[in-house]
């Protein structure tokens, strides 16, 4: 909050949650969207790496079907711009992770036969499609677990990021909201 200048943040993110709805799920992304304050004139929803860990079904880029990640982004997605017409919305990408309890993570394929690059290209593909800035941390968060230096500092689980880590998609976050506005 202290790099942006702005009055209030309202966090509505769930540790653990998906983008994607189906049994067992609970509180996907798609459900809680709605739920925001009605006054949110910045949005800005950051996750698929739940939904990749978990191997959930990718489905087609036009596709509203909420129980896939492609039809769970458009929901979402048109959701927001319906709602928030005036407001500033914009997606982050999952960052590269890899070790973190066994999931399958950015270069392994799981039983679908995807990875963390699939859902990160459907990220980039609905928010295209909807003129919703992307910022791509995926690819530029600075940030890998390949390389141990880094993992050992920043990614020290090789998933979720140590107070450095924090602190450096902090600055990433500020600055791509700073420049979009």
């Amino acid at each position: 909050k202290d790099m942006l200048p702005v009055k209030r943040i309202n966090n509505y993110g769930i540790a653990g949650t998906r983008i994607t709805k189906g049994p067992g799920w609970d509180q996907p992304f798609v459900d809680r969207y709605n739920h925001m304050d009605p006054e949110s004139d910045i949005i800005i929803v950051f996750g698929g790496i739940n939904d990749c860990n978990h191997a959930l079904p990718l489905g087609t880029v036009d596709s509203y079907d909420v129980e896939t990640f492609y039809g769970a982004l458009n929901t979402i997605c048109d959701g927001l711009q319906k709602k928030y017409p005036l407001a500033d919305i914009m997606f982050i990408t999952p960052m590269k992770a890899s070790g973190f309890k066994g999931y399958r993570h950015w270069k392994v394929k799981s039983e679908n036969g995807l990875c963390l690059l699939d859902y990160r290209k459907a990220i980039l593909e609905v928010c295209e499609n909807h003129s919703i800035p992307v910022l791509d941390l995926f690819s530029e968060s600075g940030i890998t677990p390949d390389i141990p230096e880094i993992q050992k500092l920043l990614l020290p689980d090789g998933l979720h990021p140590s107070k450095e880590g924090y602190l450096k998609m902090a600055r990433k976050i500020a600055n791509f909201i700073q420049y979009r506005l």
